[in-house]
């Protein structure tokens, strides 16, 4: 899903983290994916709106932030960490 709100227009919201040969990129709508850094290829890919169970919130909240999703993952230890805001402590999420 590509993302676009008026004031800013479209994604992506956060700068991509390279780390061992890998590209970690959050998309604005929520795409989590780990890329070869050489080929480009997906080497894997989340949902963090179905992992954080935002999808699950009120009708009044919208799952995808105003904005667009915009931290930059962080990688410790080989653990992808992203910010996520789901309720039930599932904000943060680690890969």
């Amino acid at each position: 899903m590509r993302f676009s709100e008026e004031i800013a227009g479209p994604g992506p919201r956060a700068t991509p983290t390279f780390h061992d040969g890998k590209i970690y990129a959050l998309g604005a709508a929520g795409r989590l994916n780990c890329l070869d850094a050489v080929m480009g290829q997906v080497v894997w890919s989340r949902d963090i709106l179905e992992d954080s169970d935002r999808k699950a919130l009120p009708k009044d909240e919208e799952p995808i932030p105003t904005w667009g999703f915009s931290a930059s993952p962080l990688v410790v230890q080989n653990i992808v960490t992203v910010f996520a805001g789901g309720p039930n402590n599932k904000s943060v999420l680690g890969y």
